[in-house]
């Protein structure tokens, strides 16, 4: 506590008046206001020092504090790459896609630090590869891989990717990576739902990848558009589309497409709707599996162990693999500064996820 501004500063008569009179409990080196003009120059010039320091230390933290609400979501930057051409392309049913070709990539963090140098091949069909001989595997019952970059592969070479590794340990079937950068659970729907509309191959089994993040992906939130804003490998596509998955009046699943650069202000729709909105895109999912004879499993990359949307697939019938490994320990991600997992997670993720498609036959 200190003394209230302007009571009379304390001295040795007062410390000699009646008990009546106020008692300060300020300390000798904490002078109030009202006394300020009795310290001797020394000490002034000392207070003065510190209240001026109290207050630059202030101003500097609010303008810290500021500057991480203003700043733009961290991007990464390509500064380099073999191939002239974009890294994504424009697709008509799922928004983007791979461009078809092969990818020697240097990406930093925007914070600085050394790059992070890997390769990329996609095939004609924009999937990443998970062999160096495909053709090894043609007529094999077929397993699709859906999910983000945490499937395709952010950061990693083609044989380090856990779709790689599992066709490694899946020498009877054929695995697809289906996973792009960016995509959250719709994809997944339109994928298969393209598929089947085009009588082509569907597979044995389909794995859906799944992060608690998903969610704020699959209803496009304001805060999920933002980060496509400074990424400019998608900037080069002025009318870039993102599919957003909705519910209707009577909580029915609703596809469209939203632009993808526009629409960041206001809050994010609330928690709740966003996993009852991911819920109902993974009943779709179930629904075509059962329809087709494919085998669904649900694999769990990251997520808490109460999670609403793992629970809720768990009691409606997918097959759930636990993927996780603690992403906190440096031993399981690329680099400090991005939370991608690195060869060593992409080994455990291919082990379990093809322990339980074995577990299936």
């Amino acid at each position: 506590m200190s003394q209230e501004p302007g009571s009379p500063p304390p001295s040795a008569s007062a410390a000699a008046a009646p008990a009546a009179a106020p008692v300060s409990l300020a300390s000798p080196a904490s002078p109030t206001p009202a006394d300020i003009h009795d310290l001797p120059a020394g000490r002034k010039r000392l207070f003065i020092a510190l209240t001026l320091g109290f207050f630059f230390v202030l101003i500097a933290a609010l303008s810290y504090a500021l500057h991480l609400k203003l700043r733009p979501p961290r991007v990464w930057r390509t500064v380099h790459s073999s191939n002239a051409g974009p890294f994504y392309a424009l697709d008509p049913v799922l928004g983007w896609t791979l461009s078809p070709g092969h990818f020697e990539l240097d990406v930093l963090s925007d914070a600085g630090g050394p790059a992070v140098h890997f390769a990329c091949t996609h095939d004609e069909h924009g999937r990443r590869v998970t062999s160096a001989d495909p053709s090894r595997f043609d007529g094999m019952p077929q397993v699709w891989i859906c999910g983000c970059s945490f499937t395709c592969g952010w950061l990693l070479n083609d044989d380090q990717t856990y779709p790689w590794q599992a066709q490694e340990r899946l020498p009877a079937f054929e695995v697809l990576n289906l996973g792009v950068n960016g995509y959250g659970n719709v994809q997944a729907v339109l994928q298969l739902q393209e598929a089947v509309e085009a009588r082509v191959v569907l597979p044995r089994v389909a794995a859906f990848s799944y992060c608690s993040f998903h969610p704020v992906r699959n209803v496009v939130a304001p805060s999920w558009r933002a980060r496509f804003l400074p990424n400019p490998a998608f900037r080069v596509f002025e009318h870039l589309q993102v599919a957003r998955a909705t519910l209707d009046a009577e909580a029915r699943l609703q596809l469209d497409f939203v632009p993808a650069f526009g629409g960041t202000e206001g809050a994010d729709p609330p928690e709740s709707l966003q996993v009852r909105v991911t819920q109902a895109v993974f009943d779709r999912l179930l629904t075509l599996c059962r329809a087709h004879g494919i085998a669904a499993l649900l694999g769990v990359q990251f997520a808490p162990s109460d999670d609403p949307v793992v629970a809720h697939c768990r009691a409606a019938g997918f097959t759930v693999v636990d993927m996780q490994v603690d992403y906190r320990k440096p031993e399981f991600r690329v680099v400090e500064w991005d939370p991608h997992p690195n060869a060593a997670s992409a080994r455990i993720f291919a082990e379990r996820l093809a322990a339980a498609v074995r577990a299936l036959r």
